[in-house]
């Protein structure tokens, strides 16, 4: 017998056991999933459901249920114990992070295909009920890092039309709006950070991904693809064009010549932001939400500060930092060479900020509206966007005429800083936007996490 045949083997009776001893242990739990639950490297499977009386005790203990999260179940890893000759049998197969890239998908989807088996034949024998009973379950392969449209799809292969007819209202499958352009092949989980400077738009991905396109007027063409075994949340691109990013220990330089030989320029803690005067005289990073560190041109620490953490922006001119206050009660302009405090703008809990064009004016998010502060008011409020939550990054186009502002529902939104109308409110495919640039006056990019691991990055047109 085969290993995968081995695996499917044992996985069947590893759910027909959970099956049975969760339908006898818990009878009166109204179940509307059970499956396998698999990592995204397929590492590890085990059992999941959900239950509505486990999504009653969710709400009832403060959490916000949802519904398919069912790695938050009550009933997730329930009867887990039956699962270890399942766990014994991946580990005796190949590490898929020791294969190269085609035995990798390869080998995980081995892994998949023994499940989907597994969960056919217990399904086909009955075991999970018959009629109505089965129609108001879904059997499935689970994961944490799975679209609604995967989900669905998953859930075509092993149910009845009558329960997927159930499932899909409950799903959000999102299809891109405003006709963006979608900017690389590869597949990426998320982007964490997005930088445009110089005719080139880089993206970096929290997967160690690295990627750069050059804009040449109407023409944006990929330069690189990058890929190392790092993290990286934050990037920016110097005076000469160099790349700047962050990785896990420390700020890293690669000059676009030279892409194969990054460069350590600070060795310290994870980089969560980083901005660099337009100079090139001063480089200002966010290390793990903590601190701020300034590094000068000579790679010498020049200030550090804390607390760290959410906003970091720097002025077009480079002459002050927009930095998060003691207790995120305000935002504090900082001297981008000393580190030392200028002013503070009044806003609680800010997620993002960005300077206006002439530094005289910056916009901050918040919980429940993305605000614009003028200098020449003592930094008062000049104006409010209401939002239902705050904003993940915030960027002012190159002519300081619209404000751009992406979220955690995936949608990008821009206004015109004049007359405060809204001109864009768009949406890609991923379930989170998390950074945005724009290219020119004219064109925006944003890019975030996509479980579709679709295009990295897209170009959103002013109308």
């Amino acid at each position: 017998m085969s290993g995968v045949r081995k695996l499917e083997e044992a996985l069947r009776k590893a759910i027909k056991a959970t099956w049975k001893a969760l339908r006898s242990e818990r009878p009166d739990d109204e179940l509307y999933a059970f499956g396998l639950y698999v990592t995204r490297d397929a590492l590890f499977i085990g059992p999941t459901a959900g239950s509505e009386a486990g999504l009653r005790a969710l709400t009832e203990e403060g959490s916000t249920p949802q519904r398919w999260a069912l790695h938050r179940s009550p009933l997730h890893l329930w009867g887990e114990d039956h699962f270890e000759r399942v766990q014994t049998l991946l580990a005796e197969r190949p590490d898929p992070y020791e294969l190269e890239e085609e035995a990798f998908d390869a080998e995980i989807q081995a892994r998949l295909e023994a499940c989907f088996a597994a969960l056919k034949a217990l399904d086909d024998k009955g075991l999970f009920g018959k009629g109505p009973e089965r129609h108001r379950l879904i059997v499935n392969v689970f994961s944490a890092d799975e679209s609604d449209r995967h989900r669905l799809e998953n859930s075509a292969r092993l149910n009845p039309p009558e329960a997927l007819e159930a499932l899909e209202p409950a799903l959000e499958i999102r299809e891109p709006t405003g006709d963006p352009l979608m900017l690389g092949d590869e597949p990426v989980l998320q982007v964490g950070a997005i930088a445009a400077r110089h005719g080139m738009l880089i993206a970096a991905g929290t997967g160690g991904e690295l990627i750069g396109w050059s804009v040449d007027g109407e023409t944006i063409e990929e330069r690189f693809w990058l890929r190392d075994e790092d993290e990286h949340w934050a990037v920016a691109i110097g005076v000469s064009g160099a790349m700047l990013y962050g990785s896990t220990t420390g700020i890293r330089r690669r000059e676009l010549e030279q892409l194969e030989l990054p460069e350590l320029l600070h060795e310290g803690a994870k980089v969560t932001q980083l901005v660099v005067a337009p100079d090139g005289s001063i480089l200002v990073a966010d290390e793990d939400f903590e601190r701020l560190v300034a590094i000068g041109e000579d790679r010498e620490v020049k200030w550090r500060r804390e607390p760290g953490g959410r906003p970091l922006a720097m002025s077009r001119d480079g002459t002050e930092i927009a930095a998060a206050g003691k207790n995120h009660e305000s935002i504090r302009l900082l001297d981008p060479a000393t580190g030392e405090e200028r002013a503070m703008v009044p806003a609680a809990h800010v997620s993002a900020a960005a300077f206006g064009p002439e530094s005289g004016l910056i916009a901050a998010a918040n919980r429940e509206a993305v605000v614009l502060h003028d200098r020449t008011d003592g930094w008062a409020a000049a104006h409010e966007w209401a939002a239902d939550r705050a904003a993940n990054a915030l960027a002012f186009s190159p002519d300081g005429k619209h404000l751009a502002a992406v979220f955690d529902d995936g949608t990008l939104k821009v206004w015109n800083v004049d007359t405060k109308a809204k001109v864009l409110d768009v949406n890609g495919r991923q379930e989170a936007l998390l950074a945005v640039a724009w290219i020119d006056d004219e064109r925006v990019a944003a890019g975030g996490r996509d479980p579709e691991r679709g295009p990295p990055v897209y170009v959103w047109r002013l109308p």
